[in-house]
């Protein structure tokens, strides 16, 4: 870090693939190297309250991004997380869709969904 030159540094932010590893670098740039500010990258969301304890700063959750992207497009919609895949960097979640919900009835192709969002089964009429 120090030949990167986190000691000219106001800010660091880590984003690699490993929750830990962020957690790790944002705690040595301010505990070592005196940095004011840090940012990480949450891979796993349910980390957030464990980093925010720990003195990280800012936390970016891309996973909770594209569920608030897809929330926008579903609104009354809650999604209902399932299963975490850390290695792939993947949350399987489960959305009910209200009846009469703005989707409600539309073909996938007609649903603005984000472009990295994958549809892996549909269930109808129980």
């Amino acid at each position: 870090m120090e030949e990167a030159g986190v000691t000219r540094a106001d800010v660091v932010i880590a984003v690699t693939g490993e929750d830990e590893d962020n957690l790790v670098i944002c705690q040595m740039a301010k505990q070592r190297f005196n940095v004011t500010r840090t940012i990480a990258r949450l891979n796993n969301p349910k980390h957030e309250e464990l980093f925010q304890r720990l003195g990280i700063d800012t936390t970016i959750s891309p996973t909770k991004a594209i569920l608030s992207l897809i929330e926008s497009e579903l609104p009354g919609t809650h999604f209902v997380l399932l299963m975490t895949l850390k290695k792939a960097g993947l949350e399987i979640v489960e959305l009910i869709i209200p009846p009469l919900s703005p989707v409600a009835g539309k073909r996938l192709d007609q649903i603005n969904l984000p472009r990295k969002s994958t549809l892996a089964l549909i269930i109808r009429d129980d």
